[in-house]
């Protein structure tokens, strides 16, 4: 045994169960968070209750964090979900398979079905032909919103005309 003298506790039970905290509710703290492993987010969400929500991440097993990192904001405004999808885009968390919408990116199919040529090949031709700039994510690539609009001015001005072009001298050539 030491000798060393017992350090002497100044709370009662009654202190302790008279200032206890409820765990839940949680206080409900809303904005965009990122759950971080090793160093490395893994995954981006948004919730009207980030700890909530933290807690349901944490029982699923395949979702592997150690940290967590929020950013405060009303869950409610487009903002939150523009927030959410911009650190997607920007980091392309493990877990995150979809990007959440509205979002400030379109894929390229998105654009083509609003677009008047209804040709994804064209739409393709046009991106690369302009040096547009396209974002990855899950094997599908984005436009962000900003840039639609001078993509559709590109694509009416031109863009979309020599694609075709080129696509039509290339099946003539193909069955010459």
């Amino acid at each position: 045994m030491s000798n060393q003298k017992r350090k002497e506790i100044t709370f009662t039970e009654e202190i302790i169960l008279k200032n206890k905290k409820s765990i839940n509710p949680f206080i409900p703290i809303p904005g965009v968070y990122f759950l971080i492993n090793k160093n490395k987010i893994v995954y981006i969400g948004r919730s009207h209750n980030i700890l909530s929500r933290l807690f349901i991440h944490l029982k699923n097993p395949n979702k592997i964090f150690t940290h967590y990192h929020i950013i405060k904001n009303n869950f409610k405004t487009e903002n939150s979900l523009w927030l959410e999808s911009e650190y997607i885009m920007k980091f392309k968390p493990k877990y995150n398979s979809t990007l959440p919408g509205p979002r400030p990116f379109k894929t390229l199919q998105e654009i083509n079905k609003a677009s008047n040529t209804n040709n994804l090949w064209t739409i393709k031709k046009c991106v690369k032909k302009n040096n547009i700039k396209t974002h990855q994510f899950n094997n599908k690539l984005y436009l962000h919103i900003a840039d639609i609009p001078n993509f559709y001015n590109l694509l009416n001005n031109g863009g979309a005309i020599w694609a075709i072009k080129l696509k039509k001298n290339q099946k003539l050539e193909s069955h010459q």
